[in-house]
């Protein structure tokens, strides 16, 4: 599917009230390339070549090509496409931009390194265990995924994110407008963010599912937002965490 977001520098998901780190990072960004540098360390050999699934602005590519030599850096969204080439600023073959959804990417060979960077939380329920098979087939056999991704603290819930006025305001959706959102079948759909706040669990369930063997899923961020309930009422501040599992294909747990 093509898919386009107007928040082009990532300013809704790295948004949190007072934000309380779980290990030793300090910012959003050094905590998901400690989490890459963590998880190639899982790898039966030094990474070769990665894949960034959802590069958005790449953020994230930067500590990919310093740790990897051929990096792939794949989306669905050509503007975010185009921000990731800007960020980076590189034009040779180790980096490659593709514009394409990780159902439709062929790829030529696997990847020792998968990265999916906060990319799950925003795929329709329809769509999660067709984005979790393609991370397996992205991923050698001696290779490791990391996966980033929104938590639930108190209880799993969808949500539509909308930047206004300098602030991030967060209203509760039932699944079906959350599907509706993610699928962009609306022109609405383009400005707000929907959300998933999973139990952590649950993404690991998906991921056994997909043919991987989790070896670690943690917290590592802990967060405050403000929070509606319903459309028209105050605001409320609820909790979260930004959660991250590594994984490897399941036949090397054998």
């Amino acid at each position: 599917m093509t898919y386009s977001y107007a928040d082009l520098a990532d300013e809704i998901p790295a948004h949190g009230i007072r934000p309380v780190w779980i290990r030793d990072s300090m910012s959003w960004d050094s905590a998901d390339a400690e989490l890459i540098l963590e998880a190639a360390s899982y790898a039966s050999r030094p990474p070769g070549r990665a894949l960034d699934v959802g590069t958005g602005a790449g953020r994230l590519l930067p500590t990919m090509t310093r740790l990897v030599e051929n990096v792939v850096a794949l989306d669905p969204d050509g503007e975010r496409v185009a921000k990731a080439r800007q960020t980076c600023g590189r034009t040779d073959d180790a980096l490659i931009f593709v514009t394409a959804d990780a159902n439709s990417y062929v790829m030529k060979e696997p990847f020792d390194l998968v990265v999916c960077c906060h990319v799950l939380q925003h795929v329709s329920r329809r769509d999660r265990a067709v984005l979790a098979r393609s991370l397996r087939r992205f991923t050698s056999a001696g290779g490791v995924l990391v996966m980033m991704f929104s938590s639930a603290i108190e209880e799993r819930h969808f949500a539509s994110s909308l930047p206004r006025g300098g602030k991030i305001e967060s209203t509760v959706i039932d699944p079906r407008e959350f599907d509706a959102l993610a699928m962009q079948v609306d022109a609405d759909a383009k400005q707000r963010l929907p959300v998933w706040h999973a139990r952590i669990g649950d993404v690991v369930s998906l991921t056994t599912d997909a043919g991987f063997h989790v070896l670690e899923s943690f917290e590592y961020r802990r967060f405050d937002f403000s929070l509606r309930r319903h459309e028209g009422e105050p605001a409320e501040i609820a909790s979260a965490s930004d959660a991250c599992i590594i994984a490897v294909p399941a036949h090397r747990a054998a």
